[in-house]
């Protein structure tokens, strides 16, 4: 290849070729990089997944001793909305001294359904005032248990904030 050479057509030759030879040793480096890394990242979802496994394999205590906040498949009253809707008007009282002086406002309440459907840890995040929050956390206390939450086929404890409106008519 040092050897000089003889002419133009020998010379663009000889320059396709090695043209042609390093687009393609270049493309074999970059798919090599790219499998080794596609290969990485596959057996870092396997071990993941692993761990995951191996967790769900522990004594059933230790899963049932956890709070989910997120879950496949989230609590619900007994009823869906239309049921929670019609216990809420059935049951919920308008304080007094909040009609009295018109206090109107959203109650977030944080909920904690168990496995089994009672309710625990109750507790107002805001109170809009003249008894709104207590009147939210009475009527929640007072009600029926919950269809538990489900994550992954089983039924856990799952903790959230269920929103009740009062509103002045």
């Amino acid at each position: 290849m040092l050897a000089r050479i003889k002419n133009k057509r020998h010379a663009k030759i000889l320059l396709a070729v090695l043209t042609t030879t390093l687009i393609i040793g270049l493309v074999l480096l970059n798919y090599t990089k790219s499998k080794a890394t596609n290969i990485y990242f596959v057996e870092k979802d396997f071990e993941e997944q692993t761990d995951s496994l191996k967790v769900l394999q522990k004594a059933d205590s230790t899963y049932d001793d956890k709070t989910f906040i997120k879950v496949e498949v989230p609590a619900e009253f007994p009823g869906g909305l239309d049921g929670w809707r019609r216990y809420l008007e059935r049951n919920l009282n308008y304080p007094k001294k909040a009609a009295k002086n018109k206090t109107q406002g959203t109650v977030k309440v944080q909920v904690v359904v168990e496995s089994n459907g009672t309710l625990s840890e109750v507790a107002a995040l805001n109170d809009p005032g003249d008894g709104l929050a207590q009147e939210a956390e009475r009527i929640i206390r007072k009600g029926p248990n919950w269809k538990p939450a489900e994550q992954n086929g089983r039924k856990v404890k799952h903790r959230f904030v269920q929103t009740i409106t009062f509103q002045l008519q």
